[in-house]
Order: structure tokens, then sequence, then C-alpha cells
């Protein structure tokens, strides 16, 4: 993985974010900034 790879040189943050859309996958694909609603708690 490149951030082990990486992180034997400088600190690395990083995080992972799943989502399951089981109701409409075909919609979003690989959905880029998914998780911000979810960070900042806005759904509306």
């Amino acid at each position: 993985m490149f951030i082990d790879a990486i992180a034997n040189f400088q600190p690395v943050y990083y995080y992972r974010f799943d989502y399951d859309n089981h109701l409409a996958p075909h919609i979003f694909g690989a959905g880029h900034a998914l998780e911000l609603p979810f960070i900042f708690n806005t759904f509306d």
C-alpha cells in the first residue's frame, strides 16, 4: 500500500469511509466527497 511506504518518511493521516448505497448504487458510482454530509452532519 502506498500509504505504508510513504509513512516511513513522513507523518501520514488518512481515513476510510465505507458507505453501502444499496438503494441506488447505479446513481452515484464512485462517489467522491460523499462523506462530507456525514462529517459536518448536514443531510439537508
